[in-house]
């Protein structure tokens, strides 16, 4: 509990250009008693939050309506839930106290879209994927002759990355749109992926010596290269990369620290950092970014605009846990609890 004091005391301040990043509430999920009321309180609405294995729903005054330890994983959205092993044979879907919705049978890794609409489900051999509906019904499928390694949806379209270097958009049908598997480096492997929310831009990280970024761009039903270039990274493991909602930058990890992309100037600006990067989020169109890092013992959570430099910095003394958006609302896992925390433009 230390440590969040000493958190919250740090963020009580303006950061002198009209931003206001001020602490609400903390709540330790190992002690919170959860609220049992059937009805959530009027002008809230359910929240799904995260923090290691545990996970759960909350609201933006606090309360805490489920708290449960995930078997292997959950896929959250604010309307519904699945909680699933790591070898899962049937699903159940459940509502944000814990209620049965439908339950089915499926093999693999399930995952809602940003909008928490579309469901779709990686086979547990990483070769394929598919979407279906919330009552297991399969819509469409894809099988691959490699593993998965990146998958990033739009609000259309999804992308994925395979083992082998290969790069396919798929579109709502389920049809392979664009293959492409890029060349020009000794391994060839997709590191990572990422899709603008408009579905008119994707990207992804390919190959190993060099390791290279590359951005595509939608030109009626065709996609070209519009951003190539050489990275100093050489990530074994799946790098994390997201467009701003506008589509106008592009963000990810990097060695030692976070690359960002200005796609209307080409321009890219390296900004480094203490420790690995957990996660990052992207508030208002093309406003600030919340970063959130740590290194053994210690975490750190920073403040940015893209192109500038870092104008917020804490230390946090222990753990920082899953981070997401919320209108203007950050819900942070900090510890062994959640807190929210608002970041304003005064």
């Amino acid at each position: 509990m230390l440590a969040v004091i000493v958190f919250i005391g740090l963020f009580s301040l303006s950061t002198g250009r009209e931003i206001v990043v001020k602490p609400v509430w903390y709540r330790d999920l190992k002690t919170v008693k959860i609220t049992k009321s059937n009805k959530i309180q009027q002008g809230n609405k359910y929240i799904w939050y995260r923090n290691g294995r545990l996970f759960g729903y909350t609201d933006l005054k606090g309360n805490i309506y489920l708290r449960e330890t995930s078997s292997f994983f959950a896929s959250l959205t604010d309307r519904v839930f699945i909680d699933y092993s790591k070898v899962a044979e049937n699903f159940f879907l459940k509502d944000p106290k814990g209620n049965l919705i439908s339950g089915f049978h499926a093999f693999g890794y399930p995952f809602f879209d940003e909008t928490g609409q579309r469901l779709f489900v990686i086979k547990t051999d990483l070769s394929g994927i598919s979407e279906i509906t919330e009552t297991g019904d399969t819509t469409w499928e894809q099988d691959f002759n490699s593993v998965i390694t990146s998958v990033s949806v739009s609000s259309g379209e999804i992308s994925v990355g395979l083992l082998d270097g290969s790069f396919k958009i798929i579109n709502d049908k389920g049809r392979i749109v664009f293959d492409i598997k890029p060349s020009g480096s000794s391994i060839q492997v997709i590191a990572g992926s990422a899709a603008s929310k408009d579905g008119e831009m994707f990207a992804c990280i390919s190959g190993l010596n060099p390791q290279k970024i590359l951005i595509f761009k939608r030109h009626n039903s065709n996609y070209s290269v519009i951003y190539s270039k050489e990275l100093k990274s050489d990530f074994r493991r799946e790098v994390l990369m997201r467009f701003s909602p506008g589509g106008r930058f592009l963000l990810f990890e990097a060695k030692g620290g976070i690359d960002i992309i200005d796609i209307d100037t080409e321009t890219l600006r390296f900004i480094r950092f203490n420790g690995k990067i957990r996660e990052f989020l992207i508030l208002k169109e093309e406003g600030l970014i919340v970063i959130a890092s740590s290194s053994r013992n210690r975490s750190f959570f920073e403040l940015l605009k893209p192109m500038d430099s870092i104008f917020l910095y804490t230390e946090i003394k222990g753990k920082i846990g899953a981070l997401r958006r919320v209108e203007n609302h950050i819900i942070l896992g900090v510890g062994d609890g959640i807190m929210r925390i608002d970041i304003e433009e005064i």
